[in-house]
């Protein structure tokens, strides 16, 4: 004890010299860390690589997807025979959206438009529909899709300015500068650009490497955000301020309300992708010039060996890509050896003996909402049978064509797959028409539209069915306890308060003790009386008294709706008669030429009924209408259907 209380005395009587010299420290580490940063950063700035001379493509042989069987479309590059490789194919957006149904596939030219299709899975400043249009959204790259562990290579001179990993993002990447470079858009004009390779399987560089136009760089995969083996190539131009960049941040797309795959569908952050990066392909075949210095399918730098298939007489070429050497990833590149000749076991293929031929989808014809539904995928193949072995070789797009749900996966892949069978559930968000539709390599299979299931007394051809489905979805109303809604039953004043609160969304949270003789503020119905009082939406009637139980009349229940929701009643134009049985001096005409010119009000007839006592299908219908106009913000409400989501969306701000 003697002990710490010296040390505290040393403490407190020299505090300000500890201070002093513990600040000196901590200004040298900050000065010392950010000179390190600094001193980096000018080793590569002050790096140049070779003149330049042209560019090569960052893939150099794409397999010809069109001839591949189904279980080949899996295979890691050193299973795929020599001879279903194609050269890389040229970059042509404008056959990227030409439909598949009108290629023929006996004409050579149409196989080719369709192998690129495959190959150019997503274009630049597309989107994940695979729709292949550029500008359709804001991924700023090409995907262009190849089998794990296919060699990337630099597409020009350059100088490896990273090469790390990004779990959550690019995964494996390497970004490349090249300096005085001719533009994309004036070959007269040089610029620097930075070309990027991202969710590599493995890259064979590092920071610093000045690197070779065709030099190899690493091999492709599907690390990071990715679902399938591909290369995301793109490149940025100097107004991006940083690399690889990204046109959006998680917050940004959350605060738009996107997870990030929608983000890319709905073009969040193209004006900023169009600002800082190029159209890559374009760029590379532009300039394209030679060849790359270590081309993996030659006869010089790739062993090539022939097997016999039992079944087949037909020989089969393995390749076998380079293989590298990770222990020394510290030297330099001239003293880096890759071994170009590693011998893989021999692969026998057996032939494909079903093929895929479509999706048939098992599922409830109709669902309630706050119930799951599940969808059931079955592959089926050229027989009519169910194809157990079924994998997909790209991942099938899950999209909602049809109503408001929330997906379990926005995507179904291998991994999903049971002996040819997938399971994806849903949850309902809205009881109108649900339709859930499914892509697989431009196929697009989908349900039927799907009926919410409502109360026993009402069938689906109901008017009111979607207003009354809405107020129980956003429990507003309950039922009975026999599964009934009973919606010609007349509603009392004080449930037609409680419904236009819950359904307005109003706050009615107020406590105090009321007033009316034959009121109790114990009852379930006082704060909905009580807020509607302080409102002034209503007074009572004389003698002190409410009469909450008394069945509302249509007249009276509109004024209390249109007095809710913020109407001014005074200014109609009291000349013209809004029904028959509405006359010019009647206490309710404002409210009732308002719900008219609103098109609350049904005018299949010229009556109106305002004293008659107003059903609960008919609150229904009005609440339903008057949150659509508050929802979207029209004038008047105009269709049911139309309005449905914008309404949902009204109850999950």
């Amino acid at each position: 004890m003697k002990k710490l209380r010296k040390i505290k005395r040393f403490i407190k009587n020299n505090f300000i010299q500890i201070f002093s010299v513990l600040g000196i420290f901590i200004i040298f580490g900050f000065l010392f860390h950010s000179n390190v940063i600094d001193f980096q950063a000018n080793i590569l700035n002050s790096k140049t690589s070779a003149p330049f001379n042209g560019t090569v493509y960052p893939i150099q042989k794409t397999p010809n997807w069109v001839k591949l069987s189904t279980q080949e479309w899996s295979f890691d590059y050193t299973a795929i025979p020599l001879d279903k490789f194609i050269d890389f194919p040229f970059y042509n957006p404008s056959e990227l959206t030409i439909p598949f149904a009108s290629l023929n596939f006996k004409n050579s030219n149409d196989a080719l438009i369709r192998n690129k299709q495959v190959t150019f899975s997503t274009p630049y400043m597309g989107n994940y529909k695979l729709d292949g249009k550029e500008y359709a959204g804001s991924h700023l790259a090409v995907d262009i899709k190849v089998p794990m562990n296919t060699p990337v290579y630099a597409v020009a001179n350059g100088v490896v300015v990273k090469a790390n990993n990004e779990p959550s993002g690019y995964g494996n990447n390497v970004v490349l500068r090249h300096d005085d470079v001719p533009s994309l858009e004036n070959d007269n004009i040089t610029t620097t650009y930075f070309s990027g390779y991202a969710h590599l399987n493995t890259f064979i560089v590092n920071v610093g490497d000045l690197v070779s136009k065709g030099q190899l760089i690493g091999y492709s995969g599907r690390s990071g955000t990715a679902t399938t083996p591909h290369l995301h190539f793109q490149i940025d131009n100097s107004n991006a301020p940083w690399h690889l960049y990204w046109p959006y941040t998680s917050k940004e797309a959350s605060d738009a309300g996107l997870s990030f795959w929608n983000a890319v569908d709905a073009g969040l952050g193209q004006d900023k992708a169009i600002k800082s990066t190029i159209n890559p392909l374009l760029w590379v075949q532009k300039y394209l010039s030679g060849s790359v210095n270590n081309t993996v399918i030659t006869d010089n730098e790739v062993k090539v060996e022939n097997t016999v298939n039992q079944n087949d007489d037909k020989l089969l070429n393995v390749i076998t890509p380079p293989q590298v050497d990770q222990s020394d990833r510290s030297a330099s590149n001239s003293d880096r050896e890759v071994s170009n000749i590693i011998t893989q076991p021999t692969i026998n293929v057996k032939p494909e003996e079903k093929i895929f031929d479509h999706f048939v989808l098992n599922y409830e014809k109709s669902f309630i909402v706050g119930n799951s539904i599940n969808i059931e995928l079955r592959a089926i193949d050229k027989n009519g049978e169910l194809f157990s072995d079924f994998k997909p070789v790209n991942d099938i797009y899950v999209n909602i064509e049809n109503g408001s749900a929330k997906l379990a996966k926005s995507y179904l892949n291998a991994h999903d797959f049971k002996g040819g069978i997938a399971n994806l559930n849903i949850d309902p968000l809205a009881s109108f028409g649900l339709k859930i539709g499914f892509t697989y390599l431009d196929n697009k299979f989908t349900t039927d539209v799907l009926q919410a299931g409502t109360f026993k007394d009402l069938n689906l051809n109901d008017s009111s069915l979607v207003a009354i489905n809405f107020l129980r979805d956003n429990g507003v109303i309950k039922g009975y306890p026999d599964g009934t809604f009973k919606p010609d039953n007349n509603i009392s004043r004080v449930e037609a308060l409680k419904m236009i609160y819950e359904g307005l969304q109003k706050d009615s949270n107020v406590k105090g003790v009321l007033e009316f003789s034959d009121t109790n503020s114990n009852e379930w119905y006082s704060k909905y009386v009580l807020a509607a009082q302080r409102e002034g939406i209503v007074i009572g009637y004389p003698n002190n008294l409410f009469k909450p139980a008394n069945s509302i009349t249509k007249a009276e229940f509109l004024k209390m709706l249109l007095s809710s929701a913020g109407y001014n009643l005074n200014h109609v134009d009291r000349n013209v008669k809004p029904f028959e049985d509405v006359n010019l001096n009647d206490w309710y005409i404002d409210v009732v030429s308002i719900a008219k010119d609103k098109n609350l009000l049904d005018t299949s007839t010229n009556f109106f009924r305002p004293n008659a006592p107003i059903t609960r299908r008919e609150v229904a219908e009005l609440i339903y209408r008057t949150v659509s106009i508050l929802s979207t913000g029209k004038d008047k409400y105009q269709n049911i259907v139309a309005n449905s989501e914008d309404v949902y969306r009204f109850y999950r701000q």
